[in-house]
């Protein structure tokens, strides 16, 4: 049995092959247009991934039109295929089932710092099986870009817990603890480090009431106050002066660096305030 392409299956497997190629020059058109037209890398990456989307799509839609008067005589065959292919692929049906929920409820976007799967980082690619981040540090609390990929099935989205920092609020709660000795003046101090922290993140604290009013029409958000704030507790070697303050997710390293600047500047001049730190006290008795 030979093959004859002014057949009708012949014909179709030529038109099917131009069409592939007409997109892919096409798809190649408009990417290179939107290189040379669009300076800005969000909006730039977000147009030719849309407009990739659209083709593929509109692709696999002419080719069904193309082959359509032979799905009915191959429905047997395809319905046996597709039970098998659907075993086979399980998994790459369950990330492509994800990439849909990723894109229809949005539980993040390109460019949300996200943590999932006990790692974090910035989202900067998504496709139909995975998305990237770019690894960010939590180990030592900086939240720094350690410069390496991960790429994260989209299945992950689904079967474990996702945190995104950047949606919603837009701000995190930061922490610094300051732990002082029990012979220093811990009321000064407390005063001093709030009016510290009130100079260096009061702004901060009105911008995010908007940002909250605005994050409470979606989600049930609720803050009884956003300003700074530091908290009083008892240690075994000293007094813990913990400061609470709002500052965006990819300012927290230096956010933390300008406030402990300014705490050891403090505790510099004053010569009442005394870092704490672990200590043992030996004592010996004379016996007669």
């Amino acid at each position: 049995m030979t093959f004859e392409w002014n057949s009708p299956s012949g014909l179709r497997l030529i038109n099917t092959v131009i069409v592939i190629v007409g997109f892919v020059f096409i798809r190649a058109i408009l990417n290179r247009w939107v290189y040379k037209r669009i300076d800005e890398p969000e909006k730039s990456y977000r147009l030719k991934k849309g407009t990739n989307t659209f083709l593929v799509i509109l692709s696999m839609i002419v080719l069904a039109f193309l082959w359509s008067d032979h799905i009915g005589s191959l429905s047997t065959f395809l319905g046996l295929l597709s039970a098998g292919l659907a075993i086979a692929l399980r998994d790459f049906l369950v990330n492509l089932f994800a990439w849909l929920f990723i894109v229809t409820s949005r539980p993040f976007e390109v460019g949300d710092r996200v943590s999932i799967a006990g790692v974090s980082g910035d989202v900067i690619d998504l496709r139909l099986f995975e998305f990237t981040m770019l690894e960010v540090d939590n180990l030592n609390g900086g939240e720094q870009s350690t410069g390496k990929l991960i790429h994260m099935p989209n299945a992950r989205v689904i079967a474990e817990p996702l945190i995104n920092a950047t949606m919603g609020f837009g701000y995190i709660w930061n922490e610094v603890g300051v732990l002082l000795t029990f012979e220093s003046d811990w009321e000064m101090a407390k005063t001093r480090f709030q009016s510290i922290v009130n100079q260096q993140s009061g702004k901060i604290a009105k911008e995010a009431e908007a940002s909250l009013r605005k994050a409470s029409k979606r989600y049930f958000m609720y803050y009884s106050t956003l300003t700074p704030i530091v908290y009083t507790s008892v240690e075994k070697s000293g007094v813990m002066l913990t400061i609470r303050f709002l500052c965006e997710p990819r300012q927290k390293r230096g956010e933390t660096e300008k406030l402990w600047e300014a705490i050891l500047g403090v505790i510099g001049e004053e010569e009442m305030l005394e870092l704490a730190y672990p200590t043992s006290r030996v004592v010996r008795t004379e016996t007669v």
